[in-house]
Formats: C-alpha cells, sequence, structure tokens
C-alpha cells in the first residue's frame, strides 16, 4: 500500500490542476484548525480545492510541500481496513527534508470514505507542521458532527452549486462569450 501512496503523491506532483470557475466563497485558514468543505455531490468542493492549491503555488509554495488524496480512488480502498497512518509515511519517505521544517499543506478529499479518519486528522495537526483541508458529501460530515469528532480542531463551511452570480461569471467569461451555451 505505501508504494501505491506514493505513486499517487508523484502523479498529483506532475499534474495540471483543472481550477475551473473562480467561486465566489472565501475560506479563511486557521492555525491549527483543519478547513473542512461539507457539501452535495457534483457542487465543486474538489474544484474549490484545486483554486486553494493554486493559489498556494502562486503564493510561493512549492508543489512539494502540497499531498493531495481523493480517497474515492479505488487504489486507496484498502486504506478503509488498514487506516491512514501510511498517508504521512509515504508522504514522508518521498521528501524527508519537509518533516518538521517546513509547512506542508494536507488536502484530502472524500475523506470520509475511510473509518476513524477524525483520529488521522487530529494526530498530524498536533505532530506535524501542516494545515489540513478536507471535503466531504456525507450525512457523516455534517458540521455537528466533526465539531464533536474533531474536538474544536476544525472550521467547516457549505459549499452549494454555483449561485446565480456565479453562473453568471461562468456563462459571461471570456471563454464563452455572452449568449454562448454553458455545459456544466
Amino acid at each position: 500500500m505505501l508504494e501505491t501512496i506514493k505513486a499517487l503523491i508523484l502523479d498529483f506532483q506532475e499534474s495540471v490542476l483543472e481550477t475551473g470557475t473562480p467561486r465566489l466563497i472565501s475560506m479563511e485558514m486557521v492555525k491549527g484548525k483543519a478547513s473542512i468543505c461539507i457539501g452535495v455531490r457534483r457542487s465543486g468542493k474538489s474544484t474549490y480545492m484545486f483554486q486553494v492549491i493554486k493559489r498556494l503555488e502562486d503564493g510561493g509554495v512549492p508543489r512539494e510541500n502540497i499531498l493531495y488524496l481523493d480517497f474515492f480512488d479505488d487504489r486507496l480502498h484498502t486504506l478503509r481496513r488498514e487506516g491512514l497512518a501510511p498517508v504521512a509515511e509515504a508522504y514522508y519517505s518521498l521528501f524527508p527534508e519537509k518533516k518538521n521544517a517546513e509547512k506542508v499543506y494536507f488536502f484530502f478529499d472524500e475523506i470520509q470514505t475511510i473509518p476513524d479518519w477524525e483520529s488521522f486528522v487530529d494526530r498530524l495537526m498536533r505532530t506535524e507542521k501542516c494545515e489540513v483541508f478536507i471535503t466531504g458529501s456525507s450525512s457523516r460530515m455534517l458540521s455537528r458532527e466533526i465539531a464533536t469528532q474533531m474536538r474544536g480542531r476544525s472550521l467547516s463551511w457549505e459549499m452549494f452549486p454555483f449561485s446565480f452570480a456565479e453562473f453568471l461569471d461562468l456563462s459571461y467569461s471570456p471563454k464563452t462569450g455572452p449568449g454562448s451555451k454553458v455545459i456544466g
């Protein structure tokens, strides 16, 4: 499993991010708290996560300081039995110079598919120099549940499909122009 996680991490390092249409929302990072985005499927949570990653890179954060994993990836399904400990182990074996020396940004997409993910995130935040971003779309990811499970170590917000203003931005962007058909 460790080699599979390493391969996924390295694949992300070389990937081109699909950042889509900028969302008119703002998420503030708070030191010591995981940022958790909850919402219905297809509301743009993953795309927004890529927008946050892009802003970090544009601000000078090297890609090597960013770990992104999508837990819907079937290659990660064995983590449902094994737990999430191999994730940090794989990352720090690839980038040992980062451990406790540089801030690392962990992005976990649809993490609720892995049982007891809260303990793993809590440990990361207590023992590593990091920021944690999470998306989730199940009823297990309700704000009140997270507040209880994360013991005050998280801030969560809900992502909804495009607002009317965001739809207009998409409809009238230079790529599509006014009156163009928008495919979403």
